[in-house]
């Protein structure tokens, strides 16, 4: 909330001038505001490891039907066993490949594999798995592939899912409750839920727990962008909630290097779940927001925020104590009546809900595109370590370019131009021939 300009601040001769916002109190940029930014900036770390994880946790790796026993013993080569035993099917793309679900029947006469290539195949209840880059992954601990890869695409799912409702309750409960409660109670969730995954004994309780990890994780990431908006001023709103975001993008960029010296999902949920404990501090480095609390008429508790902000960005705590008493005791939400606001109330009038279904629908695109091209990285060839990296630093001149544009056209023409590009960019990728995975990329 902005106070009216009937607000005003004793000065030193005596004059009393206008004072519009809090953060003409306490200053719109210092120490107060940045300590806060840091922590929100690493809330955003574990959000991005833990939404794109699976991508390490499950990838597309290559596997065929496994050996079996008497075919081991014999020392029939994989090469051999592949060539003779597997047969050729059409893939995805259309090309002939080696089946990854059935096999021949063989046998094996005066130690060589005989195939019986006229009976019709079978399929397999055992794989082998190509570990050239994956060590130690889901998939072949639970053999998450033919009739149960659905079973990856569902982890997806059910975070997403998740995701919808936490974006749209944590809204309403950090409203009710206050941005920190609700943050607090959010943090406890995701880490609790992230150190029981490790325990998970099928994937089934991997899912039920990995729904919770992004409940908690993603009223966290969303929660952080209110707290920036409502603790500086507007000169300094979209530096901030720009910038707020590059902890997303040094995840993505850090995450195949912990994945590629950690080859086992195990271990790399522990390494990505592990150090968020420090984020607990927020019951020393968040205070409430002071919009939030003069919402609801905490005054009393406001100016103690405010106070503590003013002293940590160095202003004169005499006059900073005058103006904050004269700021709250001439506040217009003093008297008025809190309202019981919902996410109903964006459909309330013709405006308001044209912009929110815009709004609401751009972030439905963005978002599918978004994670369909990061969730399935490995599909575009080469290590898919560094087209990972690639596919994250990308993000890293975009943020600067964007912030610096949108700053001079606007936001609402700066989103125009980057849909066009997007738009673009996809169109263009219908073009590439099958198999020309680096112009892809």
């Amino acid at each position: 909330m902005t106070a009216s300009h009937k607000n005003g601040g004793p000065h030193e001769n005596g004059v009393v001038e206008p004072t519009k916002e809090f953060t003409d109190i306490i200053g719109d940029n210092g120490r107060y505001q940045i300590g806060i930014f840091i922590f929100c900036f690493f809330c955003s770390m574990p959000h991005c490891f833990h939404n794109l994880i699976m991508t390490f946790f499950a990838p597309n790796i290559e596997h065929w039907c496994a050996r079996p026993p008497e075919i081991l013993e014999a020392n029939i080569s994989l090469e051999q066993w592949k060539n003779l035993s597997i047969p050729i099917v059409k893939g995805r793309a259309g090309f002939d490949e080696l089946s990854h679900c059935t096999m021949y029947q063989s046998t094996i006469r005066n130690g060589s594999l005989y195939a019986f290539t006229d009976m019709e195949p079978v399929k397999c209840n055992a794989w082998e798995y190509d570990h050239t880059f994956y060590q130690y992954t889901m998939v072949d601990e639970w053999d998450l592939v033919c009739d149960r890869d659905w079973l990856v695409s569902i982890s997806k799912t059910v975070y997403m899912v998740a995701f919808l409702f936490s974006a749209t309750l944590c809204g309403q409960m950090s409203d009710r409750f206050g941005r920190r409660k609700t943050m607090i109670a959010c943090l406890s969730i995701f880490l609790i839920a992230a150190m029981l995954t490790l325990v998970s004994v099928n994937f089934i309780m991997f899912l039920a727990l990995r729904f919770f990890v992004a409940l908690g994780l993603t009223s966290v990431f969303t929660i952080s962008y209110v707290i920036l908006t409502e603790i500086v001023s507007v000169k300094y709103r979209s530096i901030y909630c720009f910038t707020f975001k590059y902890g997303w993008v040094f995840a993505y960029m850090l995450m195949p290097y912990i994945a590629w010296h950690i080859t086992s999902w195990f271990w790399l949920q522990f390494v990505f779940t592990l150090p968020w404990l420090s984020l607990m501090c927020i019951f020393w480095v968040v205070p409430e927001t002071p919009r939030w609390l003069i919402t609801h008429r905490k005054f009393a508790e406001l100016e103690q925020v405010l106070m503590n902000a003013a002293e940590k960005n160095g202003k004169d705590m005499k006059l900073a104590k005058a103006e904050i008493h004269n700021f709250i005791n001439n506040h217009p939400q003093l008297d008025e009546k809190k309202g019981n606001e919902t996410v109903l109330d964006l459909m309330r009038t013709p405006a308001l809900r044209r912009n929110t279904i815009n709004i609401y629908f751009c972030w439905f695109i963005i978002s599918y595109i978004y994670y369909a091209l990061s969730w399935n990285t490995n599909d575009l060839g080469g290590d898919p370590y560094w087209t990972f990296f690639a596919c994250g630093a990308v993000e890293l001149p975009a943020g600067f370019i964007w912030m610096f544009l949108c700053k001079y056209v606007g936001h609402r023409f700066g989103l125009l131009l980057a849909n066009i590009l997007a738009g673009l960019s996809l169109l263009a990728v219908i073009f590439v021939p099958p198999g020309e995975k680096n112009i892809k990329l």
